[in-house]
């Protein structure tokens, strides 16, 4: 029953941290800001219905994050004024800003999830403030690695709304913790959201404090919605190796993997529902064409179908059309996409689209994609 989340609508800035303004009313950030916090833990026990918060100070505005594995690790204390704040004072400070509904709404969220916490990261200088998902632990507890649970680490504008960030990023860890069940693979399940601009892979700065944050929540992710997978070749060669999915990954992007596994679970559902595996002339309406997206596109036209397509970004839709010619791909309004005719639907973009509204307005024989939630 404490927690509040805050959203600031500032792009990076190089001003003071002292002229910064939290413009979002409902974020557990406006309580670190208050505090002049850099970290907010919210822990859930299940078997006692019971939450408790730890907040600290952990590091000084002048960190050098570029030097992060080099002059420091995750493990030191970065500052001469590290302060530690218990569940009482920092509840009375959400109850002074007018936040418990804004906890409470935190609180059920990982209630009804069956999820361990949250770990809230707040690094004024960057304007970057991090929300660490923690679903299911004990795959991890005793896996004699340093990661205790995986999951992808996903970029989020700046100024979106933090409820919707962290539903989001719950429901993605839970997902992440039944997969890796699944795979035999000894983690939990886990998501990290950064709020934040668009990041430069030169910004050594930005790239060494997410680095910072990887080891510090002892997690192994990946780059998800967001940041490029040239990110993780990057930030493995020069901070952590708890990252993989880049170019020079063995698996490649994690993209090309996913799109592979969308791919073969397609024709498995025409085998089901057509009596064949083959693509030939299925007409095929693909939501997203990021990473995920395109490279699926690519595995059905080699197949033979016709596709119509969206993206919010419009130059990757000239590229797959100029590519294979708009007779077999065909480009589609991002907000008509939903409703189009087709055989199959592939939504591939930002998860959560099929709701009980837009199920009677779905004309496809399958739905199968590579989106989350």
């Amino acid at each position: 029953m404490y927690g509040r989340i805050l959203t600031d609508n500032t792009s990076r800035s190089k001003l003071s941290p002292t002229l910064y303004v939290m413009k979002s009313p409902d974020s557990v950030f406006n309580v670190l800001a208050e505090e002049r916090l850099t970290t907010l833990e919210v822990f859930y026990n299940r078997r006692e219905d019971k939450f408790t918060l730890r907040g600290m100070k952990e590091w000084e505005e002048d960190v050098k994050w570029d030097k992060y594995m080099v002059d420091f690790t995750h493990e030191d204390i970065l500052t001469d004024d590290y302060r530690s704040v218990g569940t009482k004072a920092l509840v009375r400070v959400f109850s002074n800003l007018g936040l418990e509904d804004h906890l409470k709404r935190i609180e059920n969220l990982l209630r009804e999830g069956k999820h361990h916490g949250i770990e809230f990261y707040y690094n004024r200088r960057l304007n970057i403030r991090v929300m660490y998902c923690k679903s299911v632990n004990a795959p991890g507890i005793r896996n004699r690695r340093h990661a205790m649970r995986a999951g992808g680490i996903r970029r989020h504008e700046p100024d979106e709304p933090e409820i919707d960030v962290l539903i989001d990023g719950l429901n993605l860890a839970r997902a992440m913790s039944y997969k890796n069940a699944l795979a035999g693979i000894p983690y939990g399940g886990s998501k990290i959201l950064v709020q934040c601009a668009p990041v430069d892979l030169s910004d050594f700065e930005v790239l060494g404090f997410l680095a910072y944050i990887i080891d510090r929540t002892r997690s192994f992710t990946g780059p998800d919605m967001g940041f490029e997978p040239a990110m993780a070749d990057i930030v493995r060669e020069r901070f952590t190796k708890a990252i993989t999915g880049g170019i020079k990954s063995p698996s490649r992007p994690t993209g090309g993997v996913t799109a592979c596994g969308g791919y073969l679970a397609i024709k498995e559902a025409c085998d089901f529902v057509y009596g064949s595996h083959s693509l030939n002339g299925r007409q095929i309406a693909i939501q997203g064409l990021g990473v995920c997206g395109y490279s699926l596109a690519e595995y059905l036209l080699r197949e033979g179908a016709t596709l119509m397509v969206s993206d919010i970004d419009r130059s990757k839709v000239d590229k797959l059309q100029r590519a294979w010619n708009a007779d077999v791909v065909k480009s589609v309004q991002t907000e008509d996409i939903n409703t189009v005719k087709a055989d199959i639907f592939a939504p591939c973009a930002v998860g959560g689209i099929i709701t009980e509204d837009m199920i009677g307005k779905f004309k496809f024989d399958i739905i199968m994609g590579l989106a989350n939630n």
